[in-house]
């Protein structure tokens, strides 16, 4: 009897503690954004003295998740002059109690990503933050990178090859003198 209750007991917790996991490791969306460029001009005013402010910016969002992410939302803290959202997707937009101008679209799919291209000069509007159903987005650090040519790359491949067989060759060899060494101890 006492058996079976521990036996239950036992169950019962890893069965706890297997769900609990699972919020963790299993499958879920994972929504990142980056900003590809962002740029403030000061344009001067054809036919009067002074400059006027043009801000122009684009944040990119993308689910590297294995599942859907819902209700992806980007948050500005106030309407855009102008927008536009590429490649060409369903959005909706609202405005909140307190200004802030939200971007929402419905699904992101597995590796789907979108861009939200901003121009403005009267409204300088700054993303305040990307959220979804799953929660805050995360910002990733991107640079731009040279693309080389091809026979480039082969060439760097063949060489990494060559540098890893070579170090793999050498340590084989050490381990194999160490266990002569270790063998006429």
């Amino acid at each position: 009897m006492a058996d079976a209750l521990v036996g239950t007991a036992i169950g019962g917790v890893l069965g706890f503690l297997g769900g609990w996991a699972l919020k963790y490791v299993g499958p879920k969306s994972q929504v990142v954004f980056w900003y590809p460029h962002n740029s403030f001009f000061q344009v001067p005013q054809p036919g009067a003295a002074g400059t006027f402010n043009v801000l122009t910016s684009s944040v990119t969002v993308q689910n590297l998740g294995r599942l859907p992410a819902r209700n992806v939302e980007l948050v500005y803290n106030l309407k855009p002059d102008h927008f536009t959202v590429t490649p060409i997707r369903t959005w909706t937009e609202r405005t909140t109690p307190q200004g802030q101008h939200v971007i929402t679209m419905a699904t992101l799919g597995h590796n789907e990503w979108f861009t939200v291209e901003v121009l403005g000069f009267a409204n300088l509007a700054a993303l305040v933050h990307v959220r979804s159903d799953d929660g805050e987005g995360r910002m990733v650090s991107v640079m731009q990178q040279r693309i080389w040519p091809t026979w480039v790359n082969w060439v760097v491949a063949i060489l990494m090859l060559t540098g890893a067989g070579f170090l793999l060759y050498w340590a084989l060899r050490g381990l194999h003198l160490l266990a002569k060494v270790v063998g006429t101890l």
